[in-house]
């Protein structure tokens, strides 16, 4: 079935625990496979060194469109790539 992006975006910007757990673990892996700390991520994201800690947490809450497009793009990668993986 394909989603559309509508379904997908809010599906992220609503998540439960589960898909906040796998999408914390998914920045995470992606962090690390484009070398960067969660200082230099949150620096080229201007997002806060702690929103980002939060983001790959045991307790992550819900992402915004705006954040996950700032994910997206210091990656270097367009949004729904970055999340066809969850």
């Amino acid at each position: 079935m394909m989603w559309s992006r509508h379904i997908i975006y809010e599906r992220i910007a609503f998540m439960d625990k589960t898909l906040a757990l796998r999408f914390g673990r998914l920045l995470r892996v992606m962090r690390k496979k484009k070398k960067l700390t969660q200082e230099k991520l949150a620096e080229l994201t201007d997002l806060s060194v702690v929103h980002i800690q939060r983001l790959e947490g045991r307790s992550p809450s819900g992402v915004t469109l705006e954040t996950l497009t700032k994910l997206s793009r210091a990656f270097k990668i367009s949004l729904p790539v970055f999340l066809k993986d969850l």
